[in-house]
């Protein structure tokens, strides 16, 4: 390693003096500070001169501890009227040497880590407790020697409780209205704010149409029956509080970083419902109807997932069909691609040059069948039933993910006022995410079709490599 020197004239040699003083406040981005100088009083944006240990230049800024510390400053002019433009910092008073602190994000999943280098993106260099180049993701615990030595600087970025609410199939709408022997169409919406602490409104639309005008007199039956299609599609805008056993939530979230900037984590979710009731076949009107009354149904939602820094991060199509025949005591349903589990985490931190925030989703979905189905009443029908309940049958299960939306950067003017959903994704980070993600999954020995479940946390540090 190269040291450089300070270019002082040989002529001007006599009039080097070495001074000591307390730092009272440290300009990164100008490479200056204040000093308190031992017998001379404060002086104000002192230029540093110093090579830190972990740097090829003498441009470091070595100060962790910042007005705890206790300097040498070199004056090159007169000894006496002191002048900011004479003199640089150049060490410290105790003599030890001091490597430049770095700004580091530490991720922790599952028992999994990795320590990302901001300015460099990439990995950083860490050394494990037993003094070799760590390998990441790997357990937290080979490196709490250096985690030791960090200082935390991380401030969380959003709010860290659940806002929202659960709005499953919005019975608000009012969208059925399908009356035997009438025919129409309807639609209906509801706007109706969340329980956040700040107005941001759950949005439902939904139309439907049908017609059961044509009516049938079964043969044996003393009854008017109606048939026809029914159509009902709801669409919903949601932001949920809650879903199946997720860890945490999506949220409304409000930055911290002071910015007025608010967003979501949020699902959008389309419902399409096409029923069919009273429906005959053969025959016309009147008394040509058969002895067959078949209700049927199917129901797509489609899932789109959104985060602030990613629209449509995971989409997904739930479908589930059903059949029943009254007088045959038949049934059927199905489910493809149904989604039975979702789970979502999110987490970020600003420091005062650094914001990172990740976004991590992952679902279950399952294919299955059952010879029966429950009916409009409630009861089983189909020679799959056992008692009053419909078993499924055949089902196999699929994991989708890990999807990941996350964002790290070293924001040279500060992070105060920054918007962070207009920060870019950062791919090599993104996918840094994912690596820890399958490690921790291959950790932690479970089937493939199985969810992790993610306990997920983002620490800012500064300090020495």
């Amino acid at each position: 390693m190269s040291y450089e020197t300070i270019p002082i004239e040989a002529k001007d040699a006599i009039s080097v003096y070495v001074l000591t003083g307390q730092l009272t406040a440290v300009d990164e981005d100008a490479g200056t500070v204040d000093v308190n100088i031992d017998g001379h009083g404060s002086f104000s944006d002192v230029p540093v001169f110093y090579h830190c240990q972990n740097k090829d230049t003498a441009d470091g800024m070595p100060f962790i501890d910042g007005v705890n510390d206790r300097v040498v400053i070199v004056n090159s002019g007169d000894p006496v009227d002191l002048s900011v433009a004479d003199m640089k910092v150049v060490g410290f008073e105790d003599g030890l040497p001091r490597e430049c602190p770095v700004e580091t994000v530490l991720i922790e999943l599952n028992e999994q880590c990795f320590v990302w280098d901001v300015a460099q993106n990439q990995y950083a260099e860490v050394k494990t407790n037993s003094g070799i180049l760590a390998e990441f993701p790997c357990d937290p615990d080979d490196i709490s020697d250096w985690k030791d030595k960090q200082t935390y600087v991380g401030n969380n970025l959003f709010n860290d409780y659940g806002c929202g609410r659960k709005l499953f199939y919005a019975p608000e709408l009012a969208c059925g209205g399908a009356e035997w022997g009438t025919a129409g169409n309807s639609s209906d919406s509801v706007s109706e704010p969340s329980s956040c602490l700040n107005s941001f409104n759950d949005t439902g639309e939904c139309s439907g149409t049908w017609d059961l005008t044509e009516k049938c007199y079964p043969s044996g039956g003393s009854w008017w029956v109606y048939a026809g299609p029914s159509t009902i599609i709801e669409t919903h805008n949601i932001l949920w509080e809650g879903f199946h056993d997720e860890e945490r939530s999506p949220q409304k979230l409000y930055f911290q970083n002071n910015c007025d900037i608010q967003d979501a984590f949020r699902v959008e979710r389309t419902h399409n419902k096409n029923e069919a009731y009273w429906s005959s076949e053969g025959g016309g009107g009147g008394s040509g109807c058969f002895n067959i009354r078949l209700d049927s149904g199917e129901y797509v939602d489609n899932y789109k997932i959104h985060t602030p820094i990613a629209l449509n991060l995971l989409e997904l199509n739930s479908v589930s069909s059903m059949s029943w025949d009254l007088f045959n005591n038949l049934g059927a349903q199905a489910q493809a691609d149904y989604l039975t589990e979702l789970k979502f985490v999110s987490y970020g931190e600003y420091s005062d040059k650094t914001i990172t925030q990740a976004y991590i989703i992952e679902a279950r979905t399952v294919n299955r069948t059952a010879d029966c189905c429950m009916n409009y009443y409630g009861s089983c029908r189909g020679v799959g039933c056992v008692g009053d309940e419909c078993p499924w049958i055949d089902e196999t299960f699929t994991r989708h993910g890990v999807e990941v939306a996350a964002q790290i950067g070293f924001i040279t003017g500060g992070t105060d006022g920054i918007d962070p959903t207009s920060l870019q994704r950062n791919n090599a980070f993104e996918e840094a995410v994912k690596a820890t993600y399958e490690k921790a999954r291959s950790v932690a020995v479970i089937q493939d079709d199985e969810l992790l479940g993610i306990d997920f946390n983002v620490f800012i540090y500064k300090g020495p490599l």
